[in-house]
């Protein structure tokens, strides 16, 4: 009997053709009640908690090693992480004193997980944001530990086939059997989640947010999935297949030129050096950086070594990742983007009053001088390690030419500081600004006399120009970087910084997706800084490019009045490479 073919949307978050029969994993019914425990009952309770919290550590710790002797670098990578967020004291503190008030274990670990996610989808730097996935994934393979609900089990799982399930943690992918996995498709997830980015790791197509997916497939369907357009066939047609066999070949074809590009000059056809470098966001990042081709750090978030802790990283620390991540790259250019977070109670030692939209408020170099000390801090660690390598500084949410001002001056000071305890430094290190919202965007002539270069920041230049906040599924549709209005004011922020003579990267995710490299090197972007992992394809789509045609190209782009239209003209310039 022929099946009616159903065709389901989501998200691509890593290419690649995929077709087979579905996997489905149950989602866990993880449900605490609100119980009150009797007073007589809570040094018990705290105790065995201890106990589950403890034996939960040494089970992520041996899969981790499991994982790690068998290859899965990056992935026992991710655990060690998210083992480090699970040992931290605050978790297990704030559990027992939910306990202490008489809260049953389950709803205790449940409120303290949300709490934790909560504070970090608050930050408006999306690779932070994503660390909530963190944060819910170990919380909820504690949960299941005290609620003694069996962890996902992938034993069934013995021929090859596209895994179904409404979400994975890093724990679950490492029992995965890559061997019998063609895809994954995830209810939930993102392109920068845990998920996506093990499964690119691992050449395995994968589709996240495909609302109710749980609910239309069975195990033993047929699927047929496309990784880079996020689009999904259940039961589907002989003519649908034959196209995605067809598309197979090609990006197979495409994929083993671009790792055989990797080494070869960032430039286009006629010669034009564009630099592509990589977004990171600590020293094991490095190695990948470099694999991939990257020729910089465009962007090193320094937030990992601020959150989820007790107490603030003192200048050793600090120079130690500073440093590690300068010599890493061997001599080549790393830009350290200072404290990036809100101020919504996420580092500790520093209070701010509760804010109604953390997105318009203490953040980023506000936060920063509002806090001088941890500045200081942060400052002097970051000069220390510029003796080792080329270092260059970036101030994030900046919005006021004074706010440059002043923190150049406390980074004279300090630099006054060091030279008088003839501490090594680079007198001449470059400092730069993020450009983040439309006031930064509309002064970049003002600015340039204060500043050696300019970086856009995408994401949140999208938001604030829009007025749409990203983490809104109501507004999502709004968020569109094909907004002619935004891609006008990128135009315009690279115009009038090399009219003063600055150059301009970008850092968001813009520069790593395809369908903008044309656009962004028609408009003159010097530097595109992305996930290392998408370095490759855009080195090969400008490879195929030539500055002429992509001029051209962006005229076109910048004449069009709606974002449909822009939409259209960008895909099909991705697929035809003109």
């Amino acid at each position: 009997m022929t099946m009616t073919e159903l065709v389901l949307e989501g998200i691509g978050a890593a290419a690649g053709i995929a077709v087979g029969p579905a996997f489905c994993l149950e989602a866990p019914k993880l449900q605490p009640t609100g119980e009150i425990l009797a007073a007589a009952a809570i040094a018990g309770v705290s105790e065995e908690f201890l106990t589950v919290w403890g034996q939960t550590v040494r089970e992520l710790e041996e899969l981790c090693r499991r994982t790690a002797s068998r290859g899965g670098a990056e992935q026992a990578d991710i655990m060690t992480a998210q083992i480090s967020m699970l040992q931290d004291p605050m978790w297990r503190e704030s559990v027992i004193a939910k306990i202490t008030a008489g809260k049953n274990t389950a709803w205790a670990v449940q409120a303290t997980t949300e709490e934790l996610a909560r504070s970090f989808e608050s930050m408006s730097d999306p690779y932070i944001r994503e660390r909530a996935a963190d944060i819910r994934d170990v919380g909820e393979r504690l949960l299941r530990a005290v609620m003694k609900v069996p962890v996902a089990s992938f034993g069934d799982l013995r021929e090859p086939s596209i895994v179904v399930a409404a979400h994975l943690s890093a724990a679950d992918m490492a029992q995965l059997d890559f061997a019998n996995v063609l895809g994954l498709v995830l209810e939930t997830g993102s392109k920068t989640s845990h998920t996506a980015i093990i499964a690119r790791g691992q050449g395995i197509a994968a589709i996240v947010g495909v609302n109710g997916i749980s609910g239309k497939v069975g195990t033993g369907d047929e699927i047929a999935m496309d990784g880079s357009t996020g689009r999904l066939w259940v039961h589907p047609s002989e003519t649908v297949l034959y196209a995605l066999r067809s598309k197979s070949e090609q990006e197979s074809l495409r994929q083993r030129q671009c790792a055989a590009e990797t080494a070869l000059p960032s430039q286009t056809a006629d010669g034009h050096a564009v630099i592509l470098a990589a977004n990171v966001g600590g020293p094991a990042d490095i190695a990948a950086a470099l694999e991939q081709g990257a020729a910089e750090v465009g962007l090193f978030r320094t937030e990992f070594m601020f959150l989820d802790r007790r107490e603030l990283p003192d200048v050793e620390e600090q120079f130690d990742a500073y440093r590690a991540v300068v010599e890493g790259m061997a001599g080549n250019p790393v830009i350290v983007r200072t404290l990036d977070v809100g101020g919504d109670k996420m580092l500790p030692g520093i209070t701010l009053n509760k804010e109604e939209n953390p997105f318009l408020g203490v953040r980023g170099i506000r936060l920063c001088l509002a806090n001088p000390e941890v500045f200081r801090t942060q400052l002097t660690a970051i000069l220390r390690a510029s003796a080792y390598g080329r270092l260059k500084i970036m101030f994030p949410m900046v919005t006021a030419i004074d706010e440059i001002v002043e923190a150049k001056a406390i980074l004279q000071e300090i630099e006054a500081a060091l030279r008088a305890q003839k501490i090594a430094f680079d007198p001449e290190i470059p400092v730069g600004i993020m450009v983040e919202v439309p006031a930064a965007a509309l002064q970049i002539r003002a600015f340039a006399p204060y500043v050696d270069f300019f970086s856009i920041g995408t994401n949140d230049l999208l938001q604030y120009t829009l007025a749409v906040d990203r983490g809104n599924p109501c507004l999502s549709a709004l968020y569109d970087p094909c907004h002619p209005a935004f891609l006008s004011l990128v135009a315009q922020i690279i115009r009038d910084a090399h009219a003063a003579g600055r150059p301009v990267g970008m850092c968001g995710e813009l520069a790593g997706d395809p369908r903008f490299t044309l656009f962004l090197l028609g408009v003159g972007l010097d530097e595109f800084s992305m996930s290392p992992t998408a370095i490759p394809g855009i080195n090969y789509f400008l490879r195929r490019a030539t500055l002429k045609d992509a001029q051209a190209h962006a005229v076109q782009v910048l004449g069009m009045e709606r974002s449909e239209e822009i939409h259209a003209y960008l895909q099909q310039s991705e697929q035809t490479g003109t």
